[in-house]
């Protein structure tokens, strides 16, 4: 068996992105394992320079990975892409779980619907993997998108609430699941904790802090960001029972100054701030979702952070910058969300404090969802057996 992956990366500087590679790798392990096969694995990865290729920073049983430069414009790439989709039985495509859609431009938009396209006419059994879909601003996009899901073999969401949207979109059921990232096993050190305090980790935005892309607000925020993390650290900072640890999630080392780059932000919070700590010392996906999984509480607005506190039944609260944190945590039941598009500052800051406030309720909540979200993963889990071992004998 030969599956081909698409849209998803074990080399990224967006440890979100790593986290749903890593994760989907950990389930494909697990079905290879317990069903006694081998999968032959051909990840394809665009790569922004043309360098060697890294080395994976893990193995996983019963599979084969081979790693594939994904370069449309270099004739040897595009060789070895068809000559790879020739031998595929199965290709799944995650779009790095939230740009099957035109707002961040439409240039990443093309690019990936271009793999896509090319994939679905080599008549492969093409699956979207759980992601958000759109919105779609553009006709023109809107359409491409609607060819493409109406021409897999299947989809699905890792929420509910957008199915219903997508009903002008696409003939084909798509099947919700939650976000894959949720399996990602962690693994890395234990940190010897203070019992006489409460360790807050908190994740912060590099590219919100920078304003986007464009810099200039580009996710139509109500919210002064720079403002409301300055003032959730006074909170945190000016009272001695919190420990307060900032945990970068997007880290460009080879390109600091990077608007993506939560480490810079992380070391300039730091110079106001310097009673708390940064997590540098390790950056791969399972190794930072053992970190967060030793706090107390955890605020973030890169999403696969908030997923790896919630998946590991750690209170949080996430920062909201596109409808996909209200879509996904909406259908866990699990709506200690701070919108940053629909409070003003004043606003957010104080629904944060309350939440704080609140941390034994949301510990509750968190455990019970979290618990939802898991059963949610075996289903899937299962249903993948099926597709792609034939076995009807599964319980889904």
């Amino acid at each position: 068996m030969i599956i081909s992956l698409f849209g998803l990366t074990v080399f990224s500087g967006n440890k979100g992105c790593e986290a749903l590679a890593y994760s989907f790798l950990d389930l494909l392990s697990d079905i290879a394992t317990r069903k006694q096969t081998k999968f032959k694995i051909y990840i394809h990865i665009w790569f922004s320079k043309y360098c060697e290729l890294p080395h994976l920073k893990k193995q996983w049983e019963g599979l084969d990975i081979n790693i594939f430069r994904l370069g449309l414009k270099n004739r040897k790439d595009r060789e070895l892409l068809y000559k790879n989709l020739n031998e595929t039985d199965f290709a799944f495509d995650f779009t790095e779980g939230d740009s099957f859609s035109d707002i961040y431009g439409l240039k990443r938009f093309v690019i990936q619907s271009i793999i896509k396209s090319i994939v679905i006419k080599k008549k492969i059994k093409f699956i979207l993997g759980p992601q958000t879909y759109g919105p779609f601003y553009s006709k023109i996009i809107k359409l491409w998108a609607k060819w493409i899901m109406n021409n897999s073999y299947r989809i699905y969401s890792r929420d509910e609430i957008s199915i219903p949207k997508l009903k002008n979109v696409t003939k084909q059921t798509v099947i919700p699941v939650t976000d894959i990232a949720m399996a990602l096993k962690p693994d890395g050190k234990v940190i010897q904790k203070n019992n006489n305090v409460l360790y807050v980790g908190i994740n912060i935005s590099g590219l919100l802090y920078n304003g986007g892309y464009t810099e200039d607000n580009q996710f139509n925020l109500t919210v002064d960001y720079k403002e409301y993390i300055d003032a959730i650290l006074q909170y945190f900072c000016s009272r001695d029972e919190f420990q307060v640890f900032l945990i970068p999630h997007v880290i460009t080392e080879d390109d600091y100054e990077n608007v993506e780059n939560d480490l810079k932000i992380c070391n300039l919070v730091k110079q106001k701030y310097s009673n708390v700590q940064i997590i540098d010392d390790n950056f791969a996906p399972f190794y930072l979702k053992k970190i967060i999984s030793q706090m107390d509480l955890f605020l973030g607005a890169r999403m696969h952070a908030t997923i790896a506190a919630f998946s590991t039944k750690v209170p949080v609260i996430p920062f909201a910058y596109s409808k996909k944190f209200e879509e996904l945590y909406h259908s866990l039941n699990y709506d200690y969300v701070v919108d940053g598009r629909k409070l003003n500052t004043e606003e957010a800051i104080n629904k944060t404090v309350d939440y704080i406030k609140r941390m034994d309720e949301l510990k509750k909540t968190v455990s019970r969802s979290c618990d939802d979200a898991l059963n949610k993963i075996d289903v899937f889990c299962k249903e993948l057996s099926v597709i792609l071992c034939g076995d009807d004998n599964e319980n889904i």
